[in-house]
């Protein structure tokens, strides 16, 4: 079956040159933590690129500007990350921001990862659910590698439904994992012990990080090196 790409219009727009200004302010005594949520973003954004390499209409980014208005380009979110469907992703790469106008659509999903700095505007009604709802992203999800410090919650998500947001069910079960389904992704989202880990359905089976690949990878060759010596070893019988 052949996904059919939203066709985004042909507009020359200098990203590079958009003046430095958010759609939210960061408030007084406003502090950098990005390295605390780099490697979760990063681990998710790997996952979730390998998960989807084989559809190249699927466009994932992780830290990028979504552009809301082709009149002013300061109006604009930066999601931790954010995934859209059907849509020309060789496209919006080239141009180096994902305007909704020309992609065609709002990402179907996003995923914010709480840090002491941005937790506040996630969680807030008036703020980043309001846009995320306005500009009609279809998913909206929120983890917190504390486990609940910061959003209250290890994992919330929302799916926009006649344009409001109404909670996804989550479950917590052993060992305190907390889960929920995606159907933007058709995957679980699974919070434990501060790491965000992706559960296909499907297959039954979770995704891997790139260590995890890396490790079966080499167990899978350290096998095939085993099952080599014992037919050499019986073919020299």
């Amino acid at each position: 079956m052949t996904s059919k790409l939203a066709k985004p219009s042909i507009t020359v727009i200098r990203y590079r040159e958009v003046l430095p200004k958010g759609f939210i302010c960061p408030a007084p005594g406003y502090r950098q933590d990005g390295m605390y949520q780099a490697p979760i973003i990063d681990e998710c954004g790997h996952v979730l690129r390998d998960h989807f390499s084989a559809r190249p209409e699927v466009f994932i980014d992780t830290g990028g500007f979504v552009f809301y208005d082709s009149r002013d380009l300061n109006l604009r979110v930066r999601p931790d990350l954010y995934i859209a469907f059907g849509v020309d992703a060789a496209a919006i790469l080239a141009r180096n921001g994902y305007l909704i106008e020309e992609a065609g659509k709002a990402p179907d999903f996003v995923l914010e990862v709480a840090s002491e700095s941005t937790y506040t505007v996630d969680t807030d009604a008036d703020k980043k659910p309001a846009l995320y709802s306005r500009i009609g992203v279809s998913e909206y999800w929120r983890f917190d590698p504390t486990g609940g410090d910061f959003y209250g919650y290890a994992l919330a998500g929302d799916i926009l439904v006649n344009g409001a947001y109404q909670y996804i069910p989550v479950t917590t079960g052993p060992e305190e994992m907390t889960w929920g389904y995606s159907p933007a992704l058709n995957l679980n989202l699974c919070a434990q012990g501060g790491r965000l880990v992706f559960h296909d359905p499907d297959t039954g089976q979770y995704l891997l990080n790139l260590p995890e690949t890396k490790a079966a990878l080499a167990a899978a060759n350290a096998e095939a090196e085993r099952l080599r010596e014992e037919l050499r070893r019986l073919r020299g019988q």
